[in-house]
């Protein structure tokens, strides 16, 4: 089964709204029409509420199913893999996104 999690609201990548879902415990991304476009595969996206599943300058925190956080764009593809000294990663702004261990 198929749930969106809160805050179900849209987010903006590139001229696409997507929205995070959930899908047997994993989170991956539907359009407006609510097409998979990113299958889910991730274990969270976004790591505070503010900014849960959000895409800034076309691309997403998430964290996969082996708990390294990386940055994907809006077809999914990893653009950014951090190492796995990091914990968490925030999202870009002006081209640089904080990270923390």
């Amino acid at each position: 089964s198929r749930t969106q999690p809160s805050p179900a609201e849209p987010h903006t990548a590139d001229q696409e709204k997507l929205f995070p879902i959930v899908e047997d415990d994993k989170l991956g991304y539907i359009n407006a029409s609510g097409e998979v476009v990113i299958q889910p595969r991730f274990r969270a996206v976004g790591w505070y509420s503010s900014s849960e599943g959000r895409f800034f300058e076309g691309l997403a925190a998430v964290q996969d199913l082996e708990g390294e956080w990386k940055y994907i764009d809006t077809r999914g593809e990893t653009v950014i893999t951090l190492n796995d000294r990091f914990g968490f990663a925030s999202p870009f702004s002006d081209g640089l996104a904080p990270v923390y261990d």
